[in-house]
């Protein structure tokens, strides 16, 4: 047996950015606002890898994640710092005190950021500080509802990262629900019930929602579904992964206001099962109405990433209608029956099992094609 270890890609780093960097955090409430604070102050003390190895560039990479990674909420608070040891003293100071250089709460859109963003000359203004790294203000204004375009501070091509950073700190409200069958958990295995066949057990901690499932390799999707001869997770099992992790998540009603879209779908690597139980997490975080997934598995303490992208629920009336009967009138040149069309996967090595077998034909045309299936 020829085993290879993963070794995720090198990440080639510029010069780390000088001097304080603009660190932005934002939430519903202050007494969120605190505790967003005191938890982002928690995970730097807990040092992690990334960090050790070079404090500079990860300090960059913290700044950029959440001030483009995250939307605005109305209570805001902004830092400058230029380092993570002076970074973590700010922020236990704020969480303790609830008192900042650059605090505020954005209102709405005020007379005042209007006129700076609709004037030539303030918007000039404005388009210069932030060339010439006048955090002083821009700050000022952030904390008071302008909104900044912040990618323009990385136009010089520096290759950024976003990181995995605590999420939002949810407030913590009981609700007590009755007459439910209570379910006694002593630990997963194939007799236990699951949330749902694809999420075994609720994993989450108060930093992260996330689910966790092992497999034993004779369930549909692997047993009939194989590349190269190795049991893999199909595309579209991570999606369904991903949508039954917000069912169980996001609350009923807002869940009931309309489908949910997925967006920036990306698979980055196969997961496929090794003779031993893997396991598959998929972790959520809520920005507003916006619901970020990524779904990993570890090996030897590395994470390696198989399916991330985002979903937002939307009004029904937004989803565009597709007339079906006109898409397949085609004009088709030609057709695969089943038979043709799988042995056709089967001779590049991807073998699909009955279960799998949904395509009864298949019609090839000059700018598409439209499968039919019972």
């Amino acid at each position: 047996m020829l085993l290879e270890e993963y070794r995720p890609p090198l990440r080639h780093h510029n010069k780390a950015t000088s001097g304080a960097r603009p660190i932005l955090l934002s939430a519903k409430t202050p007494e969120r606002l605190r505790e967003y604070a005191r938890r982002l102050a928690e995970f730097i003390i807990t040092e992690p890898a990334e960090a050790k190895r070079d404090p500079q560039h990860y300090l960059d990479n913290l700044a950029y994640t959440l001030q483009v990674g995250r939307d605005a909420m109305e209570e805001r608070l902004a830092l400058l710092s230029d380092s993570l040891t002076d970074l973590q003293r700010q922020l236990a100071d704020f969480a303790a005190g609830g008192e900042a250089v650059y605090r505020g709460r954005s209102e709405g859109d005020s007379q005042v950021l209007a006129l700076i963003r609709q004037d030539e000359d303030m918007a000039a203004a404005l388009a210069a500080w932030i060339g010439k790294r006048k955090y002083h203000k821009l700050l000022e204004l952030w904390c008071q509802g302008l909104a900044i375009d912040w990618h323009q501070f990385y136009r010089d091509g520096r290759p950024m990262q976003r990181l995995s950073l605590p999420g939002y700190p949810f407030a913590e409200e009981r609700y007590w629900v009755t007459d439910l069958t209570v379910v006694r958990v002593t630990g997963p295995s194939p007799g236990d019930v699951w949330l749902h066949p694809m999420l075994e057990r609720n994993t989450s901690d108060f930093y992260h929602q996330r689910f966790s499932s092992r497999w034993q390799g004779d369930e549909r999707w692997f047993a009939h579904h194989q590349v190269d001869d190795r049991k893999t997770m199909p595309g579209v099992a991570y999606l369904e992964m991903a949508r039954a992790a917000i069912a169980k998540s996001l609350d009923p009603h807002q869940l009931a206001a309309g489908p949910l879209q997925f967006k920036n779908i990306i698979w980055p690597a196969p997961y496929t099962l090794a003779p031993q139980r893997n396991e598959l997490h998929i972790e959520l975080a809520l920005e507003q109405r916006k619901i970020d997934f990524r779904i990993y598995s570890q090996t030897n303490g590395e994470e390696v990433e198989h399916c991330k992208g985002g979903a937002e629920v939307i009004a029904a009336a937004a989803v565009e209608q597709l007339n079906l009967e006109a898409l397949g009138a085609g004009p088709w040149r030609r057709s695969l029956d089943a038979a043709e069309l799988y042995s056709l996967f089967d001779q590049i090595s991807i073998h699909y099992g009955p279960s799998h077998r949904g395509v009864e034909r298949l019609w090839l045309g000059e700018e598409g094609c439209w499968p039919g299936s019972s």
